[in-house]
């Protein structure tokens, strides 16, 4: 997972910059409209998204969750992929290690969390290294700030709704994969028809030629592959592994872009990241032990009354009895 994250952003970036193809929004779109054909291809010949036959979609219901989730997406994809046309993939980096500062901000105004004033002091810290980082940018620009800023809430409010809407209700729960199913088609709708306005005259068969079918699909593939790999992490592993993973990749892509593209990295900004790195590793591994304490509680409210922790055995009057006689254990 994490090398297909590192991969993606690079791709990116090489796209944007050595190929010369500065359309983010259409490459977006194509991601999308690639996205779509894959799910709906695999709703008609596997069974993976067969359970989105459990939690029929009516258009109210859909213009409700889907659209508001499908907005939000469009906004994060087009300000994240924008974003690397003005800042550096090392400084990008940096920034988003403020993210879940607005996650748990928007959780907390949702109410899908309790508001915890040690995690605010934690995050608070973040946001410290992360202006820090800020700071000491050589090549500082307000609008690729101002585009990640939007990236950074976008991504966590359609986190927030993704996980109200993924919560199991009347014991059903929408799979990850079905919501993608879902919302993929509405995304790319909406991004080409903005790709359409803001990109369309500018763009030309030379642009498209240049770059080469064999870029465009291979990178739509790797984009496709990275959506279904994030689901199936989140599943299978634990929260701690996914969370230090994405520790992980910030570190690897500052490292990958001082080495594949040059970016240059101030004293100032290496301690930033350094403080909102050590900050949100501490946040993260609270915040799991956390769920895991909680979870542990709700096992033993499930373990029977007449179970003895200490002796772990039945007590006499719960012992097995044969002919009418109890049986004892030596």
């Amino acid at each position: 997972m994490i090398c297909m994250s590192c991969g993606i952003i690079v791709y990116n970036k090489w796209i944007f910059h050595t190929l010369e193809f500065a359309f983010p929004i259409t490459l977006t779109a194509w991601h999308l409209a690639f996205a779509t054909v894959c799910t709906q291809l695999m709703a008609r010949t596997t069974s993976v998204l067969d359970t989105r036959k459990d939690s029929p979609m009516t258009p109210s219901l859909y213009c409700r969750t889907i659209l508001p989730i499908s907005g939000l997406v469009v906004l994060s994809m087009v300000c994240g992929n924008a974003v690397y046309l003005y800042l550096t993939v090392s400084f990008i980096q940096m920034l988003k290690a403020a993210t879940p500062v607005v996650v748990l901000l928007a959780s907390w105004a949702f109410g899908l969390r309790e508001v915890n004033y040690c995690a605010l002091f934690n995050i608070i810290i973040i946001a410290f290294g992360v202006v820090i980082a800020s700071f000491g940018e050589t090549s500082f620009n307000l609008v690729g700030i101002l585009l990640q800023v939007g990236g950074i809430v976008s991504e966590a409010l359609k986190l927030v709704l993704v996980q109200k809407l993924l919560t199991p209700n009347k014991n059903k729960k929408m799979d990850a994969l079905v919501l993608l199913y879902y919302y993929a088609p509405s995304c790319a709708a909406m991004i080409a028809g903005l790709a359409f306005v803001i990109e369309g005259p500018r763009l030309t068969l030379q642009h498209v030629f240049h770059v080469g079918w064999p870029v465009f699909l291979s990178n739509a593939i790797l984009a496709f592959l990275m959506n279904v790999i994030v689901v199936v992490a989140i599943d299978k592993t634990s929260g701690l592994a996914v969370t230090l993973s994405g520790i992980v990749k910030m570190v690897l892509l500052i490292i990958s872009s001082m080495v594949i593209f040059g970016d240059s990295i101030s004293p100032v900004q290496i301690i930033g990241s350094v403080i909102s790195i050590i900050a949100l590793i501490i946040y993260q591994f609270d915040l799991t032990t956390n769920s895991l304490q909680k979870w542990r509680n709700r096992e033993r409210t499930d373990i029977p009354v007449w179970y003895n922790e200490k002796e772990e055995k039945l007590p006499k009057r719960h012992q097995r009895q044969t002919n009418g006689l109890p049986q004892f254990n030596d």
